[in-house]
Formats: structure tokens, C-alpha cells, sequence
């Protein structure tokens, strides 16, 4: 099957990205109803082991933009920048994209990672189909009806 986002609506889209946050192991996902306030839309966690052998948790603001046709822009950036900026503990951003970003977007994430103490991962629509065709039950589930490559 063929990994389209253009034919899946921005609710469908939403629905994949929480599946492949669970197969990804994140834990605790709680989507967020209020996004425009907040910056993001999901919160989640994911477990790791600490350099003294316990296990410590990582906590992720996840921005989730469904684009038709067009590329994400520097507005959802800013938006969960500033949202991490306001954290009092370590919370990392991801903006998950069904496109590319914009070159003026680009621009900002470097300044933003070189002047604030705030660091966002971009997960753009290119690097989200390799993360989607690792995971052959997810493409079936979204995408399988839609035909064969």
C-alpha cells in the first residue's frame, strides 16, 4: 500500500500519529482539547534508563500539523517554543508534519536552538513515511484500501 496523506483527513491523521506514537512506546498520551492555548496537541512520555540504573521518564509536547498542499509554517513553531519556554521542568517539542517546512521556518529552528534554552525535533512528512513503513500493521490499517505501490 501506498503511504498517501493527501487522502486522509486531518482527524485520520491525528489517529495515526497517536498509533505510531504507541508503537513508537510512548506512554501516557493525553491529547490535548485545548491546543490553541496550549501549543501543542499531545502530551506523552516515554521510559528510559538513567545513568544510575533506575528508570526515568521523558516527557514530549507534541504538535501535530495536518497541512492539504502546503508546507508547515513558523507559527507552530513559535507557538510550541513558547509553550516549552513557560515549562518550569525539561519537556521536549516534536512537530510531526505531513509536509516540509517552510525555508523561513527552517531559519527560525536554528536561531531558536541557538538563543533559547528550548530545542524542538521536526518530524516532516519525509522522515514520518519511513517511520509509518516500519510498521507494515499501521500502513495496512491507513492505507491498505487504498491500493498497492
Amino acid at each position: 500500500p501506498k503511504v498517501d496523506f493527501e487522502l486522509l483527513s486531518s482527524e485520520t491523521f491525528e489517529r495515526l500519529i497517536v498509533v505510531l506514537l504507541k508503537k513508537l512506546r510512548f506512554i501516557d498520551i493525553e491529547e490535548n482539547r485545548f491546543s490553541g492555548n496550549m501549543g501543542f496537541d499531545i502530551l506523552a512520555k516515554t521510559k528510559t534508563r538513567n545513568p544510575f540504573g533506575g528508570t526515568s521518564f521523558i516527557s514530549w509536547a507534541i504538535e501535530i500539523k495536518y497541512n492539504r498542499n502546503s508546507r508547515a509554517d513558523i507559527n507552530s513553531l513559535k507557538q510550541l517554543s513558547h509553550y516549552l519556554e513557560e515549562r518550569t521542568i525539561d519537556v521536549n517539542g516534536v512537530l510531526i508534519t505531513n509536509g516540509l517546512l517552510t525555508s523561513t521556518a527552517l531559519e527560525w529552528l536554528e536561531y531558536n536552538e541557538k538563543q533559547k534554552r528550548t530545542s524542538i525535533t521536526v518530524v516532516d512528512g519525509i522522515k514520518l513515511k519511513q517511520l509509518i513503513l516500519k510498521h507494515p500493521r499501521i500502513v495496512e490499517e491507513f492505507f491498505g484500501h487504498r491500493g498497492k505501490l
